[in-house]
């Protein structure tokens, strides 16, 4: 998911191996309110997995959430593991550009016009 100007993401890397395909892996976000979103929505049910999800949290700013990873194993074999890591939280803003400097520049330009006349 691409992360546009304004927003706040959430990323991390992921790798994880399990036993059986009834096998559960999944890392998911509560807010106050106790709805869940699920970091690992869209991946493709795999025995060993890695790669790095961004997630956009923009619409949970402010809010009190809480980060849940789970490893669910379903035939008993213990093997099974979850790694986590480079965890980050990164706002991107849009800066606009200073009113001051498009003042100047046209006015440079209007002089370079006017002289070149």
């Amino acid at each position: 998911m691409p992360v546009t100007a304004g927003t706040l993401a959430l990323s991390l890397d992921y790798e994880w191996s399990v036993s059986s395909l009834d096998d559960l892996v999944q890392a998911s976000l509560e807010d106050s309110s106790s709805v869940f979103y699920d970091l690992f929505a869209g991946l493709t049910p795999a025995m060993t997995a890695s790669g790095t999800i961004n997630y956009d949290i923009t619409g949970l700013a402010g809010d009190t959430v809480e980060l849940y990873f789970l490893v669910e194993d379903a035939d008993w074999v213990e093997t099974d593991w979850l790694r986590v890591g480079n965890i980050t939280i990164t706002e991107t803003l849009s800066v606009p550009a200073p009113p001051v400097l498009v003042l100047l520049l046209a006015g440079l330009a209007g002089l370079a016009y006017r002289r070149c006349r």
